[in-house]
């Protein structure tokens, strides 16, 4: 994992990139969410509160073209530290907060806070802390059942932090946890199915939509 392989605008989404090489070397893929899952993720909020939620970000989105901001700059700076800080193993919580977009900071009437307040614990609890104990779950079970498996796992940098994290919740089940660094030597299984990855162009960063 390069800074400089994700700068490229036709760098394939690494979701897609990841299934791709899967697919290539002929490995099992098991999913730890389902499509429903994926799609429909809070299940907590109301249609009412999302519309506010949905509101305040537009506001916050209108802000950010006011300043003139580039999207597309500002998540390739924000991945290249993301990749940093995994590579030299300073990867913390504190970073996806640094930049954070919060609808509290756009709530202007005191009402308004204490109902955006609500609506963060409710997303948090949805988007994070639900799903991180049904991932472990799935993945304890699959580590359960191929014990004598190597088992690659993805998921977003985001659920490796907190008390409530994924991390977490493997080490409760007995499994023990370490960061591999960009020092560490890794034995490379090179499949005998290894194949060249090709992209349809839809699905690379530079056909992606921006806001």
């Amino acid at each position: 994992m390069c800074e400089n392989d994700f700068e490229k605008a036709s760098s394939p989404l690494l979701d897609l990139y990841i299934a791709q090489k899967a697919i290539e070397e002929r490995k099992t893929i098991i999913p730890i969410e389902t499509a429903e899952e994926q799609c429909n993720p809070v299940c907590s909020v109301s249609n009412d509160e999302i519309i506010f939620a949905i509101e305040h970000t537009l506001q916050y989105l209108e802000d950010k073209f006011r300043e003139k901001r580039s999207e597309k700059t500002d998540s390739k700076s924000s991945l290249k530290e993301l990749i940093k800080h995994y590579k030299c193993g300073t990867l913390k919580e504190d970073i996806f907060e640094k930049d954070g977009m919060s609808i509290i900071d756009y709530a202007t009437k005191t009402e308004e806070k204490f109902k955006a307040e609500e609506i963060n614990k409710k997303l948090k609890d949805d988007i994070f802390i639900r799903r991180n104990i049904r991932m472990a779950k799935r993945i304890h079970n699959i580590l359960r059942a191929r014990n004598n498996h190597t088992i690659f796992s993805a998921i977003g940098a985001g659920h490796f932090f907190g008390n409530n994290s994924v991390l977490t919740h493997l080490q409760t089940n007995g499994f023990v946890i370490e960061k591999i660094r960009d020092s560490d030597t890794i034995q490379s299984l090179r499949s005998p199915y290894r194949q060249t990855a090709k992209f349809k162009r839809v699905w690379t960063k530079e056909n992606m939509p921006l806001l």
